[in-house]
């Protein structure tokens, strides 16, 4: 069974795909390591960029949290530079089935001998995403800019909010980039966060796509300063206020309040920026698990479609990730994928 974006391998097919493609072996952060739909999403819509399959029956499957990609061996010189701004995984690898003999790494320990479907292989590590730009990305270690008590600007460190429902502040690396991948921002110019907070998401979208216009909003004026480091333009009101003229937004991305009192703005908000979405427009949003339902349906009243729509606890706190896209013609040439990973994982 084969899609143009997923393919099932058998015995008679696997020599001819290894032709054309390597097999690239990705591996989930522990810390989401139960959402792997999204994970498989994400790395599709990054890896597309280049050519890729996402593989149903993948090699080593007994190990938990693995996912397996077709990619064209002629591009994967471009691979770094995917690679390092995936989200959800950190490791990744390559099977060598040329060379099945030599030793692999000891980090994927499979119960079964190394072999897919009657071809053995080894396996090697091929890219290991930096920690210690992680930990810099990191809203714990970025340096950030606030107005203090008396009107100046301060430089703090870790700045995460005021600890409130609608006040955190403090979105995780991984989750940033996802949301930013889910809105596929080499086919955007124009981003923008109107829950913006400190700023994770803008400093992920310029780490992974640095050609893109970034737009900020937050109703504290506390955080202007900061905001205005990170993004082209920053706007320090409601966003259900912010008038943009003419400026067209191809993505909007944010983390909303994560209060069911802060609902209905949210939904006001979504409502007055839709009317900016470009023709290709998409929304990506992380909300609380008990918004979600009415947030689901503004999404629907604006007549957008789900590309995806998971929950995903983060640290205790249920949320849900959702992408939805304007034109439902770009969704639905995803259906054959969705129903292929909905049934497995």
């Amino acid at each position: 069974m084969m899609n143009k974006n997923y393919v099932k391998v058998s015995k008679n097919s696997i020599l001819q795909y290894r032709e054309d493609y390597d097999v690239l072996v990705c591996s989930l952060r522990s810390s989401r390591i139960k959402a792997k739909q999204l994970a498989i999403l994400e790395l599709f819509l990054v890896l597309s960029q280049i050519g890729c399959l996402f593989i149903i029956n993948g090699p080593l499957g007994d190990i938990k949290g693995i996912i397996s990609f077709f990619i064209n061996k002629k591009k994967r010189n471009l691979l770094h530079s995917l690679l390092k701004n995936v989200g959800y995984c950190d490791k990744f690898y390559i099977l060598d089935f040329d060379n099945p003999d030599a030793n692999s790494t000891p980090e994927l320990v499979s119960v079964n001998k190394l072999m897919w479907k009657g071809i053995p292989f080894s396996v090697h590590k091929y890219y290991e995403q930096d920690r210690a730009i992680y930990k810099k990305h990191s809203s714990h270690n970025r340096d950030f800019f606030i107005y203090g008590n008396d009107g100046l600007i301060k430089k703090v460190k870790g700045y995460r909010g005021d600890g409130s429902d609608t006040g955190r502040r403090a979105l995780p690396v991984e989750d940033s980039r996802l949301m930013v991948n889910l809105c596929v921002p080499y086919k955007a110019k124009t981003l923008m966060d109107p829950f913006a907070g400190s700023g994770g998401i803008l400093h992920e979208a310029r780490y992974i796509a640095a050609h893109l216009t970034l737009i900020s909003v937050d109703i504290d004026p506390v955080l202007e300063p900061g905001l205005k480091k990170y993004a082209d333009k920053h706007y320090a009101m409601d966003a259900s206020d912010v008038i943009l003229e003419d400026t067209v937004i191809d993505a909007i991305v944010t983390e909303v309040p994560f209060s069911p009192a802060a609902t209905d703005s949210v939904i006001k908000v979504f409502e007055h920026l839709s009317k900016c979405l470009s023709y290709n427009g998409r929304i990506v949003f992380m909300c609380q698990a008990e918004q979600y339902e009415e947030l689901k349906l503004c999404m629907k009243d604006l007549q957008l479609c789900p590309l995806i729509e998971k929950p995903v606890n983060r640290k205790g706190t249920d949320v849900v990730i959702s992408a939805w896209y304007k034109r439902k013609e770009k969704v639905g040439k995803l259906q054959g994928f969705h129903e292929a990973v909905s049934k497995i994982y």
